[in-house]
């Protein structure tokens, strides 16, 4: 692999992204990701993925690209309905690297224009659409109650996706952490349920399930597709069974496959705007209002930095005033 400064000083007009691209890519990762972040890997992985997936979709060399080529692939990830916090923040990786290659590589000539920064939109407001907005109370009842309606049958793909729902809403675990989950990311000891999911960041966390409801869920998705011995096996906890699956393969639910039946069950619900991450916000709202604390909050949602849990939780619920009154019959005695 070529240094940087190796490709710095490359003929620019023999230079094409396809030539050196992993070289190159590298180079920008470890000049512009800080390896001390806790996300530093995620970052990286981020960052990289936007340029080979921009690359891999236009088939052109850095030099020829146009505005109009980032704009057709911005539309491409929009009818893949890729949320626009998503879409930003893959053209702006992308906007960052064409910056490097005319500053760092030597392609200011070949590059006049930044064509990412050029088709890059506004940045929306994080946290604040109607996609990431906590569902009410009655919402969620009714979301549980569509779902539940169809575990009726007793086919093993709605207890699936009912088992699932109730993991969203009793550990607010975030989309990856519980679909990625397998059967050895559960014990059961002493009759308590102990769950171990690989976190953002890459890191593990263990924690207890004490919800009766969510464990019956389980259990009888279990028992309806005859894997109730799963538990310490390397196999997905969550299966397809869908007509694409082949029958005896246990091949592991996807991430967006769940998250396209998840947006029928809401619509169903009469539930608009309906984005996964909505459980998690919910869960958010409902731990600040019973436990009035950020912090409990923050701990609950597996919050490295509290003011991420402050984007969650815009504001408290009023406390209450639980004191006032042991205070004026105090002062009566």
């Amino acid at each position: 692999m070529k240094t940087s400064e190796e490709l710095q000083i490359l003929d620019a007009d023999n230079f094409t992204l396809a030539l050196d691209v992993n070289a190159v890519v590298e180079s920008w990762l470890t000049r512009t990701v800080n390896p001390s972040l806790k996300r530093s890997n995620d970052i990286r992985n981020d960052k990289s993925k936007a340029v080979f997936d921009f690359f891999d979709f236009c088939g052109k060399s850095a030099q020829t690209v146009l505005p109009s080529d980032v704009e057709e692939w911005r539309w491409n990830l929009k009818t893949h309905r890729l949320a626009d916090g998503t879409i930003y923040n893959r053209i702006s990786a992308l906007a960052q690297f064409f910056e490097y290659l005319r500053n760092e590589v030597g392609m200011m000539k070949l590059i006049p224009i930044n064509p990412a920064k050029v088709s890059l939109p506004k940045a929306g407001k994080p946290f604040q659409s109607e996609s990431v907005k906590a569902l009410s109370r009655e919402e969620l009842g009714r979301l549980l109650d569509v779902v539940a309606n169809h575990t009726i049958d007793k086919r093993p793909v709605h207890l699936r996706d009912y088992a699932i729902l109730q993991f969203y809403v009793a550990t607010g675990r975030r989309r990856a952490e519980i679909i990625n989950l397998r059967g050895n990311s559960i014990e059961i000891k002493d009759g308590r349920f102990f769950i171990k999911a690989k976190v953002k960041g890459g890191f593990f966390l263990n924690f207890e399930l004490d919800d009766e409801t969510t464990k019956k869920a389980l259990f009888d998705y279990l028992a309806a597709s005859n894997r109730t011995d799963i538990f310490g096996n390397d196999e997905p906890l969550w299966l397809r069974h869908d007509k694409g699956a082949k029958s005896g393969e246990n091949k592991g639910l996807t991430s967006h496959g769940f998250v396209r039946r998840m947006e029928i069950y809401a619509s169903e619900a009469g539930i608009s705007h309906f984005h996964i991450h909505r459980l998690r916000h919910t869960f958010a709202k409902i731990v600040s209002e019973y436990s009035e604390s950020m912090a409990e909050t923050q701990e609950a949602l597996g919050h490295s930095n509290i003011k991420t849990t402050q984007i969650y939780v815009q504001r408290l619920a009023v406390k209450k005033d639980k004191h006032s009154k042991s205070i004026r019959d105090a002062l009566k005695k």
